[in-house]
């Protein structure tokens, strides 16, 4: 058998065996096999091209940013683990609205441990203080969320009922 390389180990398995192929038979088999995963080949390509351009899109503006993530969307439309690499990729950014999109296009027979590991790491997580309460409520009242403040204001006296700063607080939203 002529050849190098991988079509003269296949050769020499097979002849382990005690099959004999021609010298065409071997190429041809890589071929078939190259053929055969071509889709998943151009799939991982399409999710490794939307990984990028979701990196790329850190350094432009807003508008331009955008923009660049419906684009990464839109490359792996359809592609279940290509919306998950994308969705994975945004919660490692900290774009939590573009991975809940990415996580919505994935149909719901799908990689449905995957998504809810993600769904719950983009969950605010509580503070582990008093103080630590105040501050998130204040930036929630900065950031013009009243009703969320209320919530998590009623939340956290649950868990700190004696607090003077989260008393003072919950007088301040309800005036």
């Amino acid at each position: 058998m002529q050849g190098g390389g991988l079509t003269q180990a296949i050769g020499e398995i097979l002849s382990i065996f005690g099959i004999t192929l021609p010298p065409w038979a071997a190429p041809a088999f890589m071929l078939c096999v190259a053929i055969l995963l071509l889709p998943w080949i151009l799939r991982n390509m399409r999710t490794s091209r939307a990984r990028k351009l979701l990196k790329r899109s850190i350094m432009e503006s807003a508008e331009v940013r955008q923009s660049m993530e419906e684009r990464a969307l839109t490359i792996v439309d359809g592609n279940a683990p290509g919306l998950l690499a994308v969705a994975e990729e945004s919660v490692r950014r900290g774009r939590f609205e573009l991975a809940k999109k990415a996580l919505t296009r994935i149909p719901d027979n799908k990689l449905k441990r995957q998504r809810w590991q993600l769904m719950l790491e983009m969950q605010p997580r509580d503070p582990a203080t008093p103080d630590a309460a105040v501050l998130v409520i204040q930036r929630l009242l900065e950031a013009e969320m009243v009703k969320e403040a209320r919530e998590r204001t009623e939340r956290f006296l649950r868990r700190w009922p004696n607090d003077t700063e989260l008393q003072a607080v919950q007088k301040q939203l309800d005036r």
